[in-house]
């Protein structure tokens, strides 16, 4: 596609910046609070030290995401911008948001490189076409996609910086440098476990030798256990990052086998892993990419359609949702169902964040700060289509089309002769209605609500 006209990349960056200035959760303001303890010399003390003023729940995460927020404070630090007291102590309202903007730049850039990977990777896929334009259709394909936008620029979280070594350690497999690849795949789980259910199958499926897999495992744990190593001795590193739980969710939906129960996400996963190691694959970049694309479709779906999810995790199932798309011939139809699974989506999140995301999220913007509000702000969760149906019913929406990407993304569906790198106005105009009526619906009723007047 080389057609992106000016007026949908004006349209693109206006609704994008509005996202940015307009939303913002409390778990990033956490970890920028929670990170200025090592602008102020705490390091290896860095959990003990937080435990004394925060609760250990708020303390959840492994060093990496605090150590990447701890430099990107650095130079607020040094000219004075905060000081050695906690961060926000005597913020005035404007200040706060500024510190907070600074710090979700952190996060676009992230986003930014990805898309610059993105490029790269696209060009690598295209090496054997005339087409000039694979690389920003990649780009297009991945970073316009509404639950990624969501967790980036509404929800405002660090999922993206997990997404970028992600996108980085795909772009050396397609350039066979596994051992880069297993490093950077390890990286990734210093952010949040969940790659593991990605990495295991792809590996399996690449590489059948027993030492050449112990080989690649080892090199993959080198990053966390790094971590390990240097806060074992930290008490408040058990207390904080190694007691935050999420093993009882593999459990969510079991099966009672009369002595115990089994989960029946590990059930299908470890199918996967086992048919992964069964099977034999071409080991050309263009059907190694292929078959990450699709296994990182089947792992997270799994994951995420057998499991209570909160909407940030969802940034690495949408990046393979994304690549599976682009790679499929049915591009057009799966652009579609992304648009309206972005619907159900958002009844699930105003309806379990309830607390946490809805209007709660324009509470901590600019809009809060321009236009103070005096009275309780209305909930999306209580406007029409969203108030009065079950959640259970956008739950069995969501995971229906969970279920047709496993399905209809299969690489039996589409072989290397059948990708398509060519202009096409249908696919052009799926981008825009995915992104339009995914994003702009979120935000449109969140500002209905924020204004709407009180009632009575």
């Amino acid at each position: 596609m080389n057609s992106y006209k000016k007026l949908d990349l004006i349209l693109f960056a206006a609704l994008t910046l509005l996202c940015f200035f307009s939303f913002q959760h409390g778990d990033q303001i956490d970890i920028i609070r929670l990170s200025s303890a090592l602008t102020n010399g705490h390091f290896f003390d860095f959990y003990d030290f937080n435990l004394t003023i925060e609760p250990a729940r708020i303390i959840g995460y492994f060093p990496s995401i605090y150590v990447i927020f701890g430099l990107w404070g650095l130079p607020l630090k040094l000219f004075g911008v905060i000081s050695d007291s906690p961060i926000f102590v005597g913020c005035s309202e404007w200040r706060f948001l500024l510190i907070i903007w600074y710090f979700k730049l952190c996060t676009t850039i992230f986003y930014g490189l990805t898309g610059y990977l993105l490029y790269k990777t696209g060009k690598l896929l295209n090496a054997s076409r005339t087409s000039s334009s694979t690389g920003f259709d990649l780009v297009a394909f991945v970073l316009t996609q509404p639950i990624l936008i969501f967790g980036q620029f509404i929800f405002s979280q660090t999922d993206i910086i997990g997404v970028f070594f992600i996108t980085l350690a795909l772009y050396f497999l397609l350039q066979k440098r596994m051992i880069l690849f297993s490093l950077l795949m390890g990286f990734s789980i210093t952010f949040k476990l969940f790659p593991i259910f990605f990495y295991i199958p792809l590996l399996l499926l690449l590489e059948k030798k027993p030492l050449q897999l112990i080989k690649h495992v080892l090199v993959f744990l080198i990053p966390i256990s790094f971590f390990f190593l240097l806060f074992w001795s930290s008490p408040g590193f058990h207390q904080t990052a190694l007691s935050n739980d999420n093993v009882g969710r593999l459990y969510t939906v079991s099966i009672n086998n009369g002595i115990d129960k089994t989960s029946i996400l590990l059930l299908v996963w470890f199918f996967i892993c086992g048919y992964c190691y069964l099977k034999n694959i071409d080991k050309k970049p263009e059907q190694v990419f292929q078959w990450a694309a699709y296994i990182g479709t089947v792992a997270f779906s799994c994951l995420f359609g057998f499991m209570f999810w909160h909407p940030q995790w969802l940034t690495l199932l949408v990046l393979f949702f994304s690549l599976s798309t682009f790679l499929n011939p049915l591009r057009r139809e799966f652009l579609i169902l992304d648009g309206f699974m972005m619907l159900a989506f958002i009844a699930i999140v105003v309806k379990t964040e309830v607390h946490a995301s809805d209007t709660y999220l324009m509470q901590q913007g600019i809009w809060s700060a321009l236009f103070p509000r005096t009275h309780e702000v209305h909930k999306i969760a209580r406007f029409g289509l969203f108030y009065f149906t079950k959640i259970d019913l956008w739950y069995a929406l969501f995971n229906s089309a969970l279920l047709l990407n496993c399905v209809f993304k299969h690489p039996n569906y589409h072989t290397a002769k059948k990708l398509l790198f060519t202009d096409n106005l249908s696919t052009l105009n799926s981008l825009r209605f995915r992104y339009y009526f995914g994003v702009g619906t979120y935000v449109v009723l969140s500002f209905f609500a924020f204004f709407l007047p009180p009632r009575g």
